[in-house]
């Protein structure tokens, strides 16, 4: 985990005050009788662009992917593309059971609170520059050591969610969750941990067909 030299935990703050902001939202929504829903296939395939930010070390990621939705159920995959390094160097899967806002043959077209679990494995990425930035003063040897390492890494997660259905095929995602990662060739030594349980929060948007 990141050393508390550097205290980057504030980068999660708008992400979480938007989530539970939308979570009040949704619970007081459930309760209400009154609820308008429409009819739609039970059935939907769509595209998916999330972006999301883990305490792995390796700083943010973006993650367009497809999505197939049964009901309540949705299955996500697609390849993760790392900001540090601009390349794509990952994979991600996702499943996710909406608890509220689902019906047998309905759909709420405003808002879905979810459970998901998500898996990701990464090829070759180097670490960012904040995680650099947290082991403090150091010379430029021990930079340009930190600057070329590249990790393969494989992470798993589980948490909760919150879809916001703008539009009848349009649709917003927060979601947070807690996991675990481990990064299998970190041999340096340095304030990063090789394996950790880590918080990762993030934002996602959908189309579906």
């Amino acid at each position: 985990m990141i050393t508390k030299k550097n205290n980057t935990s504030f980068i999660y703050i708008p992400q979480l005050l938007l989530f539970f902001l939308f979570c009040n939202s949704a619970l007081a929504q459930n309760n209400d009788d009154t609820t308008y829903a429409i009819k739609k296939p039970k059935t939907r395939i769509g595209i998916y662009l999330g972006n999301y930010i883990t305490g792995n070390g390796l700083g943010s990621y973006y993650n367009p992917g497809i999505s197939l939705k049964h009901n309540a159920h949705l299955f996500r995959l697609g390849p993760s593309l790392q900001k540090q390094g601009q390349k794509f160097n990952g994979l991600r899967f996702t499943y996710s059971y909406s608890v509220t806002g689902i019906k047998p043959d309905e759909q709420n077209i405003n808002t879905e609170l979810n459970f998901f679990i998500s898996g990701e494995y990464y090829v070759n990425a180097p670490l960012s520059e904040a995680t650099i930035a947290a082991e403090g003063k150091i010379d430029e040897y021990r930079y340009n050591q930190y600057k070329s390492l590249r990790l393969t890494s494989t992470e798993l997660y589980g948490g909760i969610g919150l879809t916001k259905n703008l539009f009848d095929n349009f649709c917003v995602r927060f979601f947070i969750g807690l996991g675990y990662y481990r990064h299998q060739n970190l041999n340096l030594i340095m304030n990063l941990d090789a394996s950790a349980v880590v918080l990762m929060t993030g934002i996602g948007f959908g189309i579906f067909k």
